[in-house]
């Protein structure tokens, strides 16, 4: 397939998907997945693939509970400068260990390691049948804080519609997370997942 780099998706009325990348710790992965389950809402999990394998259970979990994945590849290399088969594989081991864990795909999603990506990255996403690249365009930069309102009121204050909202499976970040729904409908807008965002945006 042809891949096409997405920031936001205008014309998806209210909407704002929830994206939260790498799930290194399994005890804040699914801290965030029992948040989202109380707060009824949704976003689109991009975990490597090796911690897919590492916490099978909670990958099984994440989509018995409604939420969307993609890849983010294997293991977090930084993709620029590899060979275009040592891409691709990267991306075809990580959609391998979500079915083998979950009897799941990320397709047609794929997010890059750091947001970094190439030509060669884009033809090897196509090559393994990602439709889209799934970037950002709100970064609360939850990597570099330990403060839970750093990370909301950074959130809220860029949030619009159509937005995708760039998370990390971090401490800081799951104690934000319920605020940050609350704050996000507080001002009209619907936390979603990147399938909800697309299907209102009119994205095929």
């Amino acid at each position: 397939v042809t891949t096409r780099v997405i920031h936001r998706v205008p014309g998806a009325g209210r909407r704002v998907a929830l994206t939260i990348d790498d799930c290194v710790s399994g005890s804040v992965w699914r801290s965030m997945i029992a948040t989202l389950t109380r707060s009824r809402a949704r976003a689109t999990f991009f975990c490597n693939g090796n911690r897919v394998v590492a916490n099978g259970r909670t990958a099984r979990w994440t989509v018995s509970a409604g939420m969307s994945v993609g890849s983010h590849t294997y293991d977090h290399r930084r993709l620029p400068g590899l060979s275009f088969t040592a891409q691709k594989t990267r991306m075809t081991r990580d959609q391998q260990a979500w079915w083998s864990a979950a009897r799941a795909t990320p397709l047609p999603y794929f997010r890059p390691p750091y947001g970094a990506y190439n030509g060669v990255t884009l033809a090897a996403a196509g090559s393994a049948g990602y439709r889209f690249l799934i970037l950002w365009d709100v970064d609360p930069r939850d990597w570099a804080t330990s403060s839970p309102s750093t990370i909301r009121s950074r959130v809220l204050a860029r949030a619009r519609p159509g937005s995708v909202v760039l998370l990390h499976a971090k401490p800081a970040t799951a104690a934000a997370l319920g605020s940050i729904i609350r704050g996000l409908r507080a001002r009209g807008l619907i936390p979603t997942d990147l399938d909800g965002l697309f299907r209102a945006g009119g994205v095929r």
